[in-house]
């Protein structure tokens, strides 16, 4: 068995300990949790050591990602379409004496200043 799929079936375990709705108990241990993080990301998340948590959130995606890709053979999984998204990035530039302005620009004035306003969607 493959190291992901190793982490993926370890990670359904605790998820499923976690969600036992016969268990009295609704306690699973986070050392048992970040033994298997360790193992499996090779030392880069420790039980010792404060990580970046986007970092670790991106690697447990992107492990159950490439998980159900070579799994299903497809090109989309559920975590792409629940988590990829865009990105709506919008510029101001100040209008200076000698810029030239063209037909379609978008202008606006604030406190005498004027601006282009540019925006662009990009996809993640």
């Amino acid at each position: 068995m493959e190291p992901n799929a190793q982490f993926v079936q370890k990670w359904a375990d605790l998820l499923r300990k976690i969600w036992n709705k016969k268990s009295f108990k609704g306690h699973v241990s986070p050392h048992e949790l970040m033994q298997i993080v360790t193992t499996y990301s090779n030392n880069k998340f420790k039980i010792n050591e404060q990580s970046d948590s986007i970092n670790f959130l991106t690697w447990v995606l992107n492990s159950l990602n490439d998980y159900l890709i070579k799994k299903t053979k497809t090109k989309s999984t559920i975590i792409q379409k629940s988590f990829q998204g865009k990105l709506l990035v919008e510029t101001f530039t100040v209008i200076k004496e000698n810029t030239i302005i063209g037909p379609n620009d978008k202008i606006y004035e604030e406190n005498g200043v004027k601006f282009t306003y540019v925006a662009k969607e990009q996809n993640f």
